[in-house]
């Protein structure tokens, strides 16, 4: 499964033209560096300035199997039994990594979020710019609220009474899954 593919980029500090062999496939040893984004980090082979390049790659966790594509948005083929997830931003990858490391649905975790959303915005009047699946600890699921800049903390035993009563439609390919899809493919019962 190891390939690689040729990038050519022109330096933005001495606008030398380079050419760099790009990994398409990462392993869980790899997530440290695709949380913070230093797989994207390349050097001109000129001035030694560094520069970000995202391009498309894929992530095979233990159970799990994400296509990043930043300029593509369609579906991709499913990857044996793993749970097969197509990403178009690199905040999407991350969240999806976290999420998928920490062994959770990632659609229950969209149902969740769309619950803090309500909860925060009819309780409280209170305005959240948007909201992250962060981590996890022993008792709960963390949630980043923007705008708020304070995490949200939700008991894993609500995750798992969400999970227990949940009916979720098996997916045969690689689908995007977020705030505007899971509904597709959840129902609470």
């Amino acid at each position: 499964m190891n390939k690689n593919t040729t990038k050519e980029f022109i330096c933005p500090k001495c606008k030398k033209h380079n050419k760099v062999s790009l990994n398409d496939n990462f392993y869980k040893d790899s997530i440290p560096k695709i949380i913070d984004r230093s797989i994207f980090q390349v050097e001109c082979s000129y001035c030694h300035e560094h520069v970000y390049i995202e391009y498309p790659f894929n992530i095979l966790g233990d159970n799990y199997f994400i296509y990043y594509t930043p300029t593509v948005n369609d579906s991709q083929k499913q990857i044996g039994d793993y749970i097969t997830r197509v990403c178009d931003t690199y905040d999407d990858l991350k969240e999806k990594v976290l999420i998928l490391e920490d062994n959770l649905n990632d659609i229950v975790i969209e149902f969740i979020k769309k619950f803090i959303l309500e909860q925060l915005s009819s309780e409280d009047k209170i305005k959240v710019d948007g909201i992250r699946y962060d981590s996890m600890n022993e008792n709960n699921l963390n949630f980043y609220l923007f705008g708020l800049q304070k995490k949200a903390m939700i008991p894993i035993k609500f995750y798992e009474d969400i999970l227990a009563r949940s009916k979720i439609k098996k997916i045969k390919k690689g689908i995007m899954v977020d705030e505007y899809t899971y509904h597709k493919y959840f129902k609470l019962v």
